[in-house]
């Protein structure tokens, strides 16, 4: 199955692994704020229609300062169900995910203290709820500062999920690694088509690490990507039989592949 293009620029190499063979499926805005039929009820489905599916979850303790997920005990047994039933991780995604008043993103204007302060109220939040939550960081709108930088070395995050734009040698500097979404799942107008991959440089860097890296907004639009009239298949048959699921923290950082890379393709970053 071919899932891209080799790009003109790297017509002249060859790529060491043309099928994938790890398969990571990860979705960001997980919070009572969104109805758990767009949410947990799809991803439920998805794990019981699909053998030895993980699933990454980056959720939102208190999701604009309003859906504080303490006061919604139904919605945090429900995700410890999928959590000890299946293979569901939580990963963080702010805290409040505020994008009020313009802000980039809701660590926009934080120097690393106030960063700090932000990411161990999250990880709390969820300590106090009896909720696992993975050192592992995809900020509101995938967009980094310096300041956060620091404030995840300083606090142990090691993985950071985040745009391109955010150059990986920025991460590395900080001691940090990265692992890029190459595929996308919505049905949002706002993401590429399904089965497009967003960059040219990801799609190099999946190839050499021989992983597909799946990325979908919202639980539904994960489940009816894959079930619906737009892609006519479970899981299972959109990628190779043999494929491994795997977590974000299993998957073959940015850097370690870049060690082995071709000149050519350690370039791009």
């Amino acid at each position: 199955m071919v899932f891209w293009q080799k790009p003109a620029f790297l017509a002249h190499m060859e790529l060491n692994s043309p099928i994938k063979t790890k398969f990571n499926f990860n979705i960001d805005d997980l919070s009572p704020a969104i109805a758990e039929s767009d949410s947990l009820a799809p991803m439920f489905k998805m794990f019981t229609e699909n053998k030895g599916l993980k699933i990454d979850a980056f959720a939102i303790p208190k999701w604009m300062g309003h859906w504080d997920i303490r006061n919604y005990p139904t919605w945090i047994e429900n995700v410890k169900n999928l959590v000890d039933m299946y293979n569901l991780r939580l990963c963080l995604h702010g805290f409040e995910h505020d994008l009020r008043d313009g802000r980039v993103s809701e660590f926009t204007g934080m120097n690393t203290q106030q960063c700090v302060n932000i990411l161990t109220s999250a990880m709390k939040v969820f300590v106090e709820v009896g909720l696992p939550i993975c050192k592992v960081l995809r900020p509101p709108r995938w967009y980094m500062t310096d300041y956060l930088l620091e404030a995840c070395s300083e606090l142990g995050i090691d993985l950071v999920c985040v745009a391109w734009s955010t150059a990986p040698r920025r991460l590395w500097n900080h001691g940090l690694d990265t692992v890029y979404s190459n595929l996308y799942h919505s049905n949002s107008p706002n993401f590429p088509s399904d089965s497009q991959a967003s960059d040219e440089r990801h799609n190099v860097w999946a190839d050499f690490s021989n992983q597909v890296i799946c990325h979908a907004h919202y639980g539904r639009d994960a489940y009816d990507s894959i079930r619906n009239k737009r892609i006519k298949f479970p899981i299972r048959s959109f990628i190779p039989q043999d494929a491994e699921f795997i977590h974000l923290q299993e998957a073959v950082p940015f850097r370690k592949v870049m060690e082995n890379a071709d000149p050519t393709v350690q370039a791009l970053c």
